[in-house]
């Protein structure tokens, strides 16, 4: 298996927003989706020196595994029930510039984690949401509608240069939600794309198929941002 470099980029976040709490009789607001009303774009930093996040491994499925847990550590002196800690990627802006979408792929209350312990685990099956191949580093923010950046952890990226694995794009249950996962493990130019058909009860045929892709500034692009 080839091994890469830096390949898929990991941000974690820590931030506090004011619209959404985690306690008894509090619930997200805001929308079907409130996390869409965060704009990464517009964070400003407000580095403490107090708080502190870290993810482990470094670089991941150096045994071919296709899934593996990430640990992420954190540390706080004055966490805030409206904290939270958000998975982006890329981790460097600068690959997708102004266009990049500001959504986190995954994200969980910090003060939830530092009750349960002082070690919070990731699967890595959230990181094969994006395949710009990049490293991701974990940050720690605050703030509601614009982030305040408080920390930055390191990188975390993929072993295999073919990673995420398995991409497939599908509708969701709803008519406007979609599913994008990964079907490779192989270079686009190392493909051939065929489509199998025929009768259940006779020998399929194989027809040449064509391939659609979807670039970084397909996915980057102003319209993605317009969504939010």
């Amino acid at each position: 298996m080839m091994m890469g470099f830096v390949l898929l980029k990991l941000i974690v976040l820590l931030l506090s927003l004011s619209w959404l709490n985690l306690g008894l009789g509090h619930r997200p607001v805001g929308g079907e989706q409130p996390l869409e009303k965060i704009n990464i774009l517009r964070t400003t930093l407000a580095l403490h020196g107090d708080a502190s996040i870290k993810a482990s491994p470094v670089l991941l499925g150096l045994k071919g595994e296709d899934t593996e847990w990430v640990d992420v550590r954190l540390r706080s002196a004055s966490p805030s029930v409206d904290d939270w800690v958000g998975v982006f990627s890329p981790a460097k802006f600068e690959y997708c510039p102004h266009l990049l979408l500001s959504m986190p792929l995954f994200f969980l209350f910090t003060l939830l984690l530092l009750v349960l312990a002082s070690a919070v685990r990731f699967h890595s099956s959230s990181c094969y949401s994006a395949t710009d191949k990049k490293d991701q580093p974990p940050y720690i923010c605050s703030s509601p509608l614009k982030p305040k950046l408080k920390a930055v952890s390191n990188s975390v990226s993929f072993a295999n240069p073919k990673a995420p694995l398995y991409p497939r794009l599908a509708l969701g249950k709803s008519w406007n939600e979609m599913t994008v996962t990964w079907t490779s493990g192989y270079n686009i130019d190392e493909a051939v794309p065929l489509v199998e058909w025929g009768q259940s009860d006779s020998t399929p045929k194989q027809t040449a198929a064509g391939t659609l892709t979807f670039s970084r500034e397909t996915l980057c692009g102003m319209a993605e941002l317009l969504n939010y």
